[in-house]
């Protein structure tokens, strides 16, 4: 994910579709273990239906986030067993693309 370019070089207000795809499955991949497909699909509609907003989050101006960073924490976290936090991370990565 973090090594993928995030913007169309031809237009930087358009999201890379191969970035794009990283990001789902790296979300995914958080949830894949869950043993739910029944969750694992829920959590695809919401991510379909919550597409536009991202966009649009990240295209707003002045936002200075680093998201490689939030999402990199979130792998930390989650690599090292650390649950509680990686969940703790992931809902504020969450609470700020809302924002």
């Amino acid at each position: 994910l973090a090594r993928a370019e995030r913007r169309l070089p031809e237009d930087p207000t358009t999201n890379n579709p191969e970035w794009e795809k990283l990001h789902r499955a790296f979300h995914r991949a958080l949830i894949a273990a869950c043993g739910s497909h029944w969750l694992i699909g829920f959590c695809d509609q919401l991510s379909d239906q919550a597409s536009r907003y991202r966009l649009i989050s990240q295209n707003a101006p002045g936002t200075g986030r680093d998201e490689i960073g939030e999402h990199r924490i979130i792998a930390e976290r989650m690599l090292d067993g650390d649950a509680d936090g990686a969940v703790e991370t992931l809902l504020n990565h969450y609470r700020l693309t809302a924002s």
